[in-house]
């Protein structure tokens, strides 16, 4: 049968194909590459945009935290605790 098919058509024509089929494979498996490496960069830089806008959060509730006014501290407290007790 293959001998047939080769008689009737010619090795150019089967060459042909055989060239086709592999240049087709190549070029699909390069596509499904590109379509991998294109996903996985636009994930990459929705990650790094994330992590960006939480690092601009923290540097905001940090000069937030340094505006309010500090608590005195329990040195203080007891002073004043004491000190009011002593005057009653």
């Amino acid at each position: 049968m293959f001998r047939q098919v080769i008689r009737a058509n010619g090795r150019i024509h089967m060459l042909f194909f055989i060239v086709v089929i592999f240049m087709g494979s190549f070029y699909l498996v390069n596509l499904i590459l590109a379509i991998v490496a294109m996903s996985y960069d636009d994930c990459q830089k929705k990650d790094q945009e994330e992590a960006d806008e939480a690092e601009e959060a923290e540097e905001e509730d940090a000069v937030f935290h340094t505006l309010l006014p500090t608590p005195p501290s329990i040195h203080v407290t007891v002073f004043i605790c004491l000190y009011t007790f002593s005057m009653l």
